[in-house]
């Protein structure tokens, strides 16, 4: 189930897609890419991004250098870089203290839908632990991604 909603944050975002996750809904701005040179304007083609950020414990959720929010600044930092290619966030998913040993976690779930639903075109780690520590699943997850034409990006390692 998704909801939308008119949004008045700019010329090129369209709308906000609300998107359930848990008990509540996350909000994924709808938006294409710009680029301007001194004789014409070209539109990029839009790359949705989402980011996806993980911590296996309480500890490691204050303002660390491993923490979710350190995770999410690098990885906009990086979006940030992937813009004159059309990269946008659409979605920031956090799992806070959950286990990468398996991929029953709310964060990954959501990021699931998203890509079946064809809002994302690739998603954006820290590093490829944050997404899972088994093996098992690791393959049907790529597979997973593959099948609807995502991919998985890391803003600190060559994957």
């Amino acid at each position: 189930m998704f909801k939308s909603k008119a949004a008045g944050a700019g010329p090129a975002r369209l709308r906000d897609v609300m998107l359930p996750v848990g008990t509540g809904w996350i909000s994924i701005p709808s938006m294409s890419s710009l680029t301007r040179d001194s004789s014409s304007v070209t539109i990029n083609p839009a790359v949705p991004v989402v980011i996806y950020a993980r911590v296996s414990t309480d500890n490691q959720i204050g303002y660390r250098f491993d923490s979710c929010d350190h995770q999410t600044q690098f990885c906009r930092d990086h979006i940030g870089r992937m813009h004159q290619e059309g990269w946008h966030e659409v979605g920031c998913l956090v799992d806070r203290a959950y286990s990468g040993g398996t991929m029953d976690r709310p964060g990954i779930q959501a990021l699931m839908r998203m890509v079946q639903a064809g809002q994302v075109k690739v998603v954006l780690i820290f590093k490829l632990e944050r997404v899972s520590r088994n093996m098992d699943e690791w393959g049907p997850f790529r597979a997973f991604l593959k099948k609807y034409g995502c991919r998985l990006e890391s803003a600190t390692e060559s994957i």
